[in-house]
């Protein structure tokens, strides 16, 4: 059901196929019922876009996590991350602590591949993001310029307080994305 509300490309589709049709009729028939059909799909497919527009999914939410991720890591706010992560594990928030202590990022692109899966398990609900990112670091005591860094992302969240929090993450080969 959530292919209802995570694409637009479905309702514009269906409205633009619709329309045609109803259009088609009315230039040939000149009938105003035919006229009316066409506001008809119009309004029903703009409403269909504003509900998307305000209905975020678990799928959404997963993915506008991973891209607050990525703005707070471009602004080197390391807390904001770490407030990303679940409080079960720390020591993932260390390790941030400790990437941003060595490194600082200029930029990060997250590709157009991102995806991202929800399950249940054991009462939870779980999340997966994969993704291909390159981010631009360079050392924060003067061992490299500027470079960058293209990985493919496994992130494994879990829904904590309402909001989407990392568990644990991959970073590979960045040819396993495409």
């Amino acid at each position: 059901m959530n292919w209802l509300f995570e694409s637009p490309t479905i309702p514009l589709f269906f409205g633009a196929l619709i329309l045609a049709v109803f259009t088609a009729i009315w230039v040939q028939t000149q009938d105003g019922r035919a006229l009316l059909g066409c506001a008809a799909v119009a309004f029903f497919t703009a409403s269909w876009l504003a509900i998307q527009y305000f209905v975020v999914t678990e799928v959404e939410q997963i993915k506008n996590t991973i891209r607050s991720i990525a703005t707070l890591a471009e602004t080197g706010d390391v807390e904001g991350i770490v407030g990303h992560i679940s409080e079960s594990k720390p020591e993932l928030a260390e390790e941030v602590r400790s990437a941003f202590e060595l490194a600082e990022v200029e930029k990060v692109s997250i590709k157009r591949n991102l995806r991202a899966t929800v399950s249940e398990q054991r009462g939870y609900l779980s999340g997966e993001a994969r993704f291909n990112a390159v981010a631009t670091i360079k050392s924060r005591r003067g061992g490299w310029e500027s470079r960058p860094v293209p990985r493919f992302f496994i992130v494994q969240l879990r829904k904590e307080d309402n909001q989407w929090r990392v568990r644990s993450y991959e970073a590979r080969d960045p040819r396993e994305g495409l």
